[in-house]
């Protein structure tokens, strides 16, 4: 898969210096991308035809093949955004021409999303699995079923959009993605693959396990039969899976009633409690979260991760001086969770201790986590414009106190 770049500044990633070797890590990318997506469904039914990268639309228009698919992606952000796109185009090419696939719009593009980020995920780059990807979906407001997806026509995709911009309703993208992401709570990814190799969405669903396939019938066909009559059909160990799940496509009452019941099946796992107030905090149910959060700090007073957790519980109600207590407690080792840290800097801006906050995001632009680094340093260059080429000498990260 050749990368097509001409040297010029439309390669303008916001976090590299520079902008040939980004292009030879996105090649390399676009080709663990292309093997990982033929695993999945399949080698494309035209192997032959050269695929060319490219980061702009006035690039399409070189000496390239004159036969060719061209996958354009957004170069303009960071080199992570660029890789999820990458990701995108790749999946595209590999599943174009499959006769196969299941041409139901919203199962394209759930996959198209959600590939991408299990694609980032299994290359190595930590937290980018799409159930952590909650601002994808912030612009629901009204539960997802398959019913709000399923009247988009079916349609031929095309690579080069340029040629057929694609026009969707309003909100459509982000439930298609839900529900794709919804699916993927309660499946692995190799049987979510197998959307695109049947011929409809019952002919799939017909190849899950039973559990599994009553679970996915009340996701996608909601039934809205009380919790009690519910639980009786599934077992326990699928009680986290369905709080996932019913998160994602904004049926939250039933997420929360999951959630409990999957703590009180598994009450040593602290893992599930920090999942219910992850979800109590998205769905801005402040004061359940908080009364949990407060319960579950006397069982594990020292637990970093729920001290930031009550940081972000605080920093939610508006007190800025309880969400520094926990959060700095939270980051006060080395190894501080990445997201700890930016809520640490947040929380520091709104205090007003502006250079304090810019140590926070410096240390949590070391992380390995990609998507991280770059929301860290996007803060660093809001709160001081051109500190990103300054700041080696600054000795940005050295610690915060608590005043």
């Amino acid at each position: 898969m050749k990368h097509w770049y001409n040297g010029n500044n439309r390669f303008a990633l916001k976090d590299v210096d520079d902008p040939g070797a980004a292009a030879a890590r996105i090649e390399r990318h676009a080709e663990f991308c292309y093997t990982l997506c033929s695993q999945l469904f399949g080698p494309p039914k035209d192997p032959n035809v050269q695929s060319v990268l490219f980061p702009s639309a006035k690039d399409y228009f070189g000496p390239a093949p004159p036969w060719a698919y061209f996958l354009q992606y957004t170069a303009q952000g960071t080199e992570t955004q660029a890789c999820v796109g990458i990701a995108m185009v790749t999946f595209d090419r590999v599943t174009y021409r499959c006769r196969s696939r299941l041409l139901k719009t919203w199962v394209d593009t759930a996959l198209l999303y959600t590939f991408a980020y299990y694609a980032m995920e299994r290359a190595g780059w930590r937290y980018s699995a799409i159930q952590n990807r909650w601002e994808i979906l912030s612009l629901l407001r009204e539960p997802v079923s398959i019913s709000n997806v399923a009247n988009v026509p079916s349609r031929r995709r095309y690579l080069h959009s340029l040629i057929a911009p694609v026009r969707y309703p309003d909100h459509y993208v982000e439930a298609a993605i839900a529900l794709g992401a919804a699916l993927l709570a309660i499946v692995d990814w190799e049987s979510l693959a197998g959307l695109l190799l049947h011929d409809s969405i019952e002919a799939w669903i017909a190849t899950l396990p039973g559990t599994a396939r009553d679970c996915v019938n009340e996701l996608l066909w909601p039934q809205v039969r009380p919790i009690d009559e519910l639980t009786s059909t599934v077992p326990p160990e699928y009680f986290i899976r369905l709080a996932t799940a019913f998160s994602f496509v904004k049926r939250d009452t039933a997420a929360t009633q999951f959630f409990e019941l999957a703590i009180q099946s598994v009450p040593e796992s602290f893992e599930n409690r920090l999942l219910l107030l992850k979800h109590l905090l998205r769905t801005e149910q402040v004061d359940l979260a908080s009364r949990f959060a407060e319960e579950f700090e006397r069982m594990l007073p020292d637990n970093l991760d729920l001290q930031a957790i009550r940081g972000e519980i605080a920093l939610q109600t508006g007190d800025i001086a309880l969400a520094l207590e926990h959060l700095i407690r939270a980051t006060s080792s080395d190894a501080a969770a990445p997201t700890a840290l930016l809520k640490l800097g947040e929380a520091l801006d709104r205090s007003g201790r502006i250079q304090d906050a810019l140590g926070a995001f410096a240390r949590a632009e070391t992380t390995e986590d990609l998507f991280i680094a770059s929301a860290a340093r996007s803060w660093m260059e809001a709160l001081e414009p051109g500190i990103l080429k300054t700041r080696s000498s600054s000795g940005l990260g050295s610690g915060i106190q608590l005043a």
